[in-house]
């Protein structure tokens, strides 16, 4: 029988490798939210819409000048489409009062102008002035912007889909500061006149 020697120490066993266990994890994203009026109207912030850049055109020309996005921030705009009530919310968004006036050229007075007309194959420009002599109205396009455009009344008649836009600042009446006694610059009749020629205007469009 052999003998185990005294200094040698028995070789320990190597283990096995444990087979790894790889818990499977599902990973699942959650579903994406649905867009906010906010982020459907920035997906349109290029959107080609001669509607609203005329409004933007009128906020230059009412000395309060507003981008595109400002005026369409938080609005629901599907496929370039503006509606009347989508039109009258981003005026709102500028201060203004838009009014959807169905109208002859003819019956449009310059005592309410600028107005914005809408036009055929969706279009739309500022209107002016007319010239009922000599037949002319002067309008201002998207395309030239930065200047007026004078064309046929005729012609224009042609391509007007019967619908005019009128805009109107919003009054804050509680802003306004009455004084019975007068005022420091001019007499105290006409300055209230003027003070309040926004109001009159509202008057005459709703007039004709």
């Amino acid at each position: 029988m052999s003998e185990t020697p005294l200094n040698s120490t028995p070789k320990p066993e190597t283990p096995e490798p444990n087979e790894p266990v790889v818990a499977a994890i599902e990973t699942s994203s959650p579903p994406p939210d649905e867009p906010t009026e906010a982020q459907t109207s920035n997906t349109h912030v290029e959107l080609n819409s001669p509607l609203l850049d005329c409004l933007v055109i009128y906020t230059k020309l009412n000395r309060q000048p507003f981008s595109k996005e400002s005026l369409i921030a938080g609005l629901p705009i599907d496929k370039d489409l503006v509606s009347p009530e989508i039109f009258i919310r981003a005026a709102e968004h500028a201060n203004l009062v838009a009014t959807f006036k169905e109208r002859h050229l003819d019956d449009i007075s310059n005592l309410v102008l600028p107005c914005i007309l809408t036009l055929k194959n969706n279009q739309a420009c500022i209107l002016e002035h007319i010239d009922y002599d000599n037949r002319q109205a002067r309008i201002i396009t998207p395309e030239a912007e930065e200047g007026t455009l004078t064309v046929e009344l005729d012609k224009l008649e042609q391509d007007y889909t019967g619908f005019a836009i009128y805009l109107t600042t919003k009054v804050n009446h509680s802003a306004k500061k009455e004084n019975l006694i007068g005022f420091e610059e001019g007499h105290w009749f006409w300055s209230t006149l003027w003070s309040s020629r926004a109001i009159y205007r509202d008057v005459l469009i709703a007039s004709v």
